[in-house]
């Protein structure tokens, strides 16, 4: 592949951008992941068909509602441990599959259309008391609260500043020329329907008024801190809260991270 998009991106440069572009929006789905299980609490499957595509979600206990959202390539059984924390805090912890990820429908997917997603989630479940974001997940609640999805609070861990950050490492990754980023950037832009460039967490932060906790390890080997340093001195009402060693998956099975989470009340501050 490397060989390939090497040659192709001198020949010819236009094809190699786009099919760059294409599989950068196609995630990798090795295996359909099983159900998530949450030891003492029985849950159950449910069906959501939003913005054209066929969404499975799960849903556990009773009270106020706190919504899951996993990463890119992720999916809602990668959430399971934050969401048995949130239900044994009194909440209804809901986690889903998005498009192109887990049993959902789709083969390749992006940030406009996780948004569109979130957008008519509220319609299906109702508001939600506390939403928890991670990685990719994180930063697509990020723009959705900034657009006025309606939640009380958020806690986003290892939140990514937006997609630009992984186009570097992708183009580097398939072998394509440094000098034919900015086309790949210019055809995803042109395939999702929106400039890439606006997704920035930082900017979309400024316009939340609801309270935030942001953890990530200051070591993260997948999104580097200052991407939560820069969302949280943007997002007023946050406190960003370093959790050293727990890397960037590990953050999500990490007990100190889920005794974090399951708080019903946590002094956030302004730092």
């Amino acid at each position: 592949m490397r060989a390939w998009f090497g040659a192709t991106g001198q020949l010819a440069p236009a094809l190699a951008e786009r099919l760059a572009a294409q599989l950068f929006l196609t995630p990798r789905r090795r295996q359909r992941p099983g159900a998530p299980a949450i030891d003492g609490h029985t849950g159950h499957a449910f069906a959501l068909q939003l913005h054209r595509h066929r969404l499975t979600a799960w849903s556990w206990g009773e009270g106020p509602l706190a919504l899951l959202v996993h990463g890119w390539e992720g999916s809602a059984a990668h959430m399971a441990a934050a969401a048995s924390r949130l239900v044994d805090a009194g909440f209804r912890a809901v986690a889903l599959d998005m498009p192109a990820h887990g049993h959902a429908s789709g083969r390749r997917t992006s940030l406009v259309e996780w948004l569109a997603v979130l957008r008519a989630l509220p319609a299906a479940l109702g508001r939600a008391e506390v939403v928890v974001g991670h990685s990719f997940g994180a930063t697509a609640l990020v723009h959705a609260l900034a657009d006025g999805f309606p939640a009380d609070r958020a806690i986003l861990l290892a939140p990514p500043l937006g997609p630009r950050h992984f186009v570097a490492r992708a183009r580097r990754f398939i072998g394509l020329p440094a000098h034919r980023e900015e086309g790949m950037i210019r055809r995803l832009s042109e395939i999702v329907g929106r400039d890439i460039a606006e997704f920035d967490a930082g900017r979309a932060a400024t316009r939340i008024g609801i309270p935030a906790l942001i953890l990530h390890d200051p070591a993260d080997p997948e999104v580097p801190w200052s991407h939560a340093e820069t969302i949280a001195r943007h997002w007023k009402d946050s406190r960003l809260i370093a959790r050293d060693g727990v890397g960037h998956y590990k953050i999500l099975n990490d007990p100190g991270t889920l005794e974090i989470i399951g708080k019903r009340e946590v002094s956030l501050g302004n730092r």
